[in-house]
């Protein structure tokens, strides 16, 4: 096999994406009251948190169409996440970071570069990282109106990257690392490694069901570049997409 193309500093992986919410903000409580506070407004059935904490099993789409009807779930969701950003955007002062994972990306920004992804607004992303002295070079937005599969697939934005960065044929300089089983589904079709993280949104189950290489998932933020390691040493023994399973057909 030809030898992989690597960095200045030795590392296949150039380049790290991480999810804000669920990833680095440990704010799935505040987002569960904000939507319940939607619902309530748009006179949406508010779920019990048994329900909610149970939906963590399942994908996004799944969790949408569970909680807001099969039939209109697309247009309700987007009128709630509409309501629910400015929502977000008051309290940015209560958000608060994964213990420990501050210090680890900074740590990690020594030798690759950091970007954050957001379906949130990047000003807001942006005053909360400042807020908390993580070091990052730059946001990316997740979510076009009128455009979902953006917030229900993130490939569109990792392409984009990749294009940017004119890594279209060397996708494995980027490393996406995330929480839920869209994350992976996002990183499957732009053909983009990623380490799934168990601290977030979604469970275990939901990450698996997904395709993850059980490998690869994270349990400690301080085991990411332990992780980032094996993603690069998996890479140079020659395999392309090491941390994702095929997926099985039904």
């Amino acid at each position: 096999m030809d030898e992989l193309e690597t960095s200045v500093n030795g590392n296949i992986v150039e380049t790290l994406v991480f999810d804000f919410n669920g990833t680095l903000a440990d704010d799935f409580q505040l987002l569960v009251d904000i939507s319940k506070r939607v619902f309530k407004t748009r006179g949406y059935r508010i779920p019990s948190d048994e329900e909610i904490e149970a939906l963590r099993g399942e994908p996004a789409k799944e969790v949408a169409k569970a909680l807001l009807g099969h039939r209109k779930w697309f247009y309700r969701i987007l009128l709630a996440v509409g309501e629910g950003i400015p929502l977000y955007f008051k309290e940015r002062n209560n958000v608060r970071p994964f213990d420990g994972i501050v210090d680890v990306v900074n740590t990690l920004s020594k030798d690759y570069e950091i970007l954050a992804l957001s379906s949130n607004s990047k000003d807001t992303i942006k005053y909360i990282l400042d807020e908390w002295n993580l070091k990052y070079n730059e946001v990316y937005h997740s979510l076009r109106w009128f455009e979902l599969e953006r917030l229900f697939g993130k490939d569109k934005v990792l392409q984009k990257i990749l294009k940017e960065k004119e890594w279209e044929k060397t996708p494995e300089k980027l490393l996406y690392i995330g929480d839920e089983a869209r994350d992976v589904d996002a990183c499957r079709k732009a053909g983009v490694n990623i380490l799934p993280v168990m601290w977030g949104y979604n469970n275990e189950t939901a990450l698996r069901n997904a395709g993850v290489n059980p490998d690869f998932l994270v349990y400690n933020p301080y085991d990411i570049p332990n992780k980032i390691k094996l993603v690069e040493a998996k890479t140079l023994e020659g395999e392309k997409l090491p941390t994702l399973n095929p997926l099985k057909k039904h």
